[in-house]
């Protein structure tokens, strides 16, 4: 990765000539919130956004929960190959 170039082909990413965070708008910001609370930590998967379980989340936030946690994993596993 160049200074002034990103480039993230795992996650289908083409090279960027502006940071990444600069395509993303404050609702993206959002879902990557609850995104990240629902990952949890050490104890485990934490709470989804709306009461009740799995089935009872709004469809379009599950996939892109889906999105992010293949994109977690692509980059992830580039760093691993790349790091060793």
């Amino acid at each position: 990765m160049e200074r002034d170039c990103w480039a993230l082909p795992e996650i289908g990413w083409p090279e960027l000539r502006i940071h990444p965070l600069h395509l993303l708008d404050e609702e993206d910001f959002v879902l990557l919130q609850l995104w990240r609370a629902s990952q949890g930590g050490l104890s485990g998967p934490g709470p989804l956004p709306e009461a009740g379980g799995l089935l009872d989340q709004p469809a379009c936030v599950m996939a892109c929960f889906d999105v992010m946690s293949a994109a977690e994993a692509a980059i992830k596993k580039a760093v691993r190959r790349e790091h060793g």
